[in-house]
């Protein structure tokens, strides 16, 4: 169970609960799908604001120690380290350097079925069944510093978390960076 084999059971968005409760200090809120209703003339009509459930009041959790630890994921060592350095991965490498950014989060590789150990699927993925494939994880919050994004990618049958949703869930983080980056920039009159 440590580990999240057996009988867990997590979906992407409790997984997504989990962390943004790590991200922010302790908080669990609702999850909600709908910020605001407007008529047709585009005049607010409710707002909905943000439901907190639960506090994580536990004062042996160090959320800033946990959110430290996370950010070694893409460091060398860790199960994330293409994200930075492997080429094939090139594009997020030097969006990351350039920007001095760190990915603060953690890989998961679920598994479908106990293979033998003749099975070399460490090595080669498609050397196994594709029914019978390793689900592939990535949960991560951005940016490390002021978190304000959190994202689960889980892909069926993908293999290993770092190298397959890893660089999903990266490449979000760095479109939302991107289009808030621009809206921030227009809304202070400095050109992007």
């Amino acid at each position: 169970m440590s580990i999240g084999q057996g009988d867990l059971n997590v979906s992407p968005l409790q997984l997504a609960v989990a962390y943004s409760a790590i991200a922010n200090g302790g908080t669990v809120y609702q999850p909600q799908l709908v910020e605001q209703v407007i008529d047709d003339h585009g005049h607010v009509i409710k707002q909905m604001g943000p439901v907190i459930k639960s506090r994580v009041v536990d004062s042996s959790f160090d959320f800033s120690e946990i959110m430290n630890s996370l950010s070694y994921v893409a460091e060398p060592g860790g199960t994330a380290y293409g994200l930075r350095y492997d080429p094939r991965f090139s594009d997020i490498a030097a969006w990351l350097k350039e920007n001095q950014f760190r990915v603060v989060g953690k890989t998961g590789t679920a598994q479908v079925v106990k293979l033998s150990k003749s099975v070399e699927h460490y090595m080669d993925v498609t050397k196994v069944p594709y029914e019978q494939r390793d689900h592939s994880w990535f949960v991560s919050f951005f940016p490390q510093d002021n978190p304000h994004i959190v994202v689960v990618v889980m892909t069926e049958h993908g293999g290993f978390g770092g190298s397959i949703s890893g660089p999903v869930a990266v490449r979000i983080s760095k479109k939302w960076h991107e289009q808030n980056n621009t809206v921030m920039m227009s809304q202070s009159g400095d050109q992007p």
